[in-house]
């Protein structure tokens, strides 16, 4: 667990998150996935089946990855000012991704992370929502999964290291923010009907922000997110690009 000092100094960093559209232009779109689907036989099982091409950290899958998005690179700092990246990577979901934050385990000074929607399969780019919660989570990279029963939920779980990647936390105790607003029933139906209601008791959404091709969406890398549920909304498949930063200084 990182120490109140620690968590003080990521949190004088912390921000609202927020949208630019047209942040990529058209050509750069296309660019960007034809170099993902030419690089696809470049992918291990593992890979394939998770849709990640790693472009920049430990899970990177080829070399040059890093030339091919210096200039999104160079653009998101003159947005936000110098940082260093930890990890940047393509990714071709099947599934909405479930709440989670983008902490590492090493647990890092983590600042921002950015995500640049660039192509969907089928079905419409505004039915399909990346969700931002209130909340932030200071202790590993995880997965929100709250109680599944009272049993489970009274138990001490804490968290649990799971798959060497993120931990699972049943016990929102150490979140910060929870509270008892709530998420109007219209949402949790057309946008998280993959999300148990139990998973979001105590939690609350800040903003919704669209799927929106040539976009990129900035947030805190330990707020918690997830996606909607785009297949609900007949997109079969969406690719972005995904940069997770640490502070510079």
């Amino acid at each position: 667990m990182r120490s109140t000092e620690q968590i003080n100094l990521i949190k004088q960093t912390q921000s609202d998150p927020w949208q630019i559209e047209n942040f990529l232009s058209t050509a750069e779109v296309e660019n960007l996935k034809d170099y993902f689907f030419s690089k696809q036989s470049l992918l291990d099982q593992k890979s394939r089946k998770l849709g990640h091409l790693g472009l920049i950290g430990p899970e990177a899958n080829h070399k040059g990855g890093a030339d091919a998005i210096q200039f999104v690179l160079d653009r998101l700092q003159e947005q936000v000012g110098k940082f260093e990246v930890r990890n940047a990577t393509f990714f071709l979901a099947t599934q909405p991704h479930r709440i989670h934050n983008d902490d590492a385990k090493h647990l890092p000074r983590t600042f921002k992370a950015f995500t640049m929607p660039l192509w969907v399969e089928s079905g419409n780019c505004e039915n399909a929502k990346l969700i931002m919660f209130e909340q932030f989570y200071y202790g590993g990279p995880t997965k929100f999964l709250g109680g599944d029963s009272d049993e489970l939920r009274n138990k001490d779980r804490g968290v649990r290291y799971d798959n060497k990647i993120s931990y699972n936390l049943y016990n929102y105790d150490t979140v910060e923010g929870i509270n008892d607003k709530g998420i109007d029933a219209d949402i949790k139906t057309k946008y998280l009907s993959h999300i148990p209601p139990n998973h979001v008791e105590g939690l609350s959404i800040l903003k919704m922000f669209d799927w929106k091709i040539g976009s990129v969406v900035g947030f805190d890398s330990l707020r918690l997110h997830c996606a909607s549920n785009f297949r609900k909304a007949g997109i079969s498949k969406k690719l972005g690009l995904a940069v997770f930063t640490t502070h510079k200084n």
